[in-house]
């Protein structure tokens, strides 16, 4: 499989994102933008507001890195692909440090989330954050999207067609937009200082499902637009999971 470790481009494109499932947008946001976000997750954990679980930071997210949803640039790539009314599905907070390193199995994140599959990632890298450099960054399967919705669990990549790998390295503010079908994963992090991301989910505001607090929307949270249903499911709401 061929490691893409330096793709990418500043401008959005709806034509290559729709072919590969992944594409990584540089200087998205400038480290000026960023400045009082970066500041932000650190004293979040500090201050108990956010519950560390492994790699997850959980729990509604406030102030400046709250608000990062809200631009209208990634809102803008939300409407292309998905449509003119768009909801916020899920914001939270990934990160990897001397607390938590481990690798990161590849995987689909719609089996382990609800509501349709027509959901949009978006990581921001709010420290320089690489794959192949040793601090644990994130892999992506490209075109693994077309073969729809899978199963839980973890996906073995010999049993399949063979299919590139893209393998970013981000710097502060650049961004990787990701089809919620596209397989993903990281290694693990052989060197200590922070590698955190900020994953942004958005969907058409059709879907009436939503993360929950502690993957950062307690409620229901339209971005753009008008809701287009009047039926809202929390993420585990009155769900006993199978044996």
């Amino acid at each position: 499989m061929l490691d893409l470790s330096d793709a990418g481009q500043r401008c959005f494109d709806a034509a290559i994102f729709r072919a590969d499932g992944v594409q990584v947008l540089r200087d998205f946001f400038s480290e000026n933008e960023l400045a009082d976000a970066r500041q932000q997750w650190r004293d979040a954990a500090e201050a108990g507001e956010l519950q560390r679980q492994d790699r997850f930071l959980l729990g509604c997210l406030s102030g400046e890195i709250s608000r990062i949803c809200e631009s209208p640039k990634l809102l803008d790539i939300a409407q292309k692909l998905l449509g003119d009314d768009i909801a916020l599905y899920m914001n939270r907070l990934l990160v990897k440090d001397g607390v938590w390193s481990g690798e990161v199995s590849v995987h689909q994140d719609l089996p382990y989330f609800n509501g349709s599959a027509q959901k949009i990632s978006f990581f921001i890298a709010l420290e320089p954050c690489t794959a192949i450099a040793g601090n644990g960054g994130l892999s992506f399967v490209r075109g693994s999207h077309h073969y729809g919705p899978l199963e839980r669990g973890t996906i073995q990549l010999q049993d399949w067609p063979q299919m590139e790998i893209l393998s970013p390295s981000l710097q502060v503010g650049d961004v990787v937009a990701m089809d919620f079908l596209c397989w993903h994963y990281s290694e693990a992090a052989v060197r200590a200082e922070p590698r955190p991301l900020l994953q942004i989910v958005y969907q058409n505001a059709c879907d009436g499902s939503y993360s929950g607090r502690p993957f950062g929307v307690a409620e229901p949270r339209l971005m753009r637009g008008i809701w287009r249903t009047e039926h809202f499911a929390e993420l585990r709401k009155g769900i006993v999971p199978d044996a």
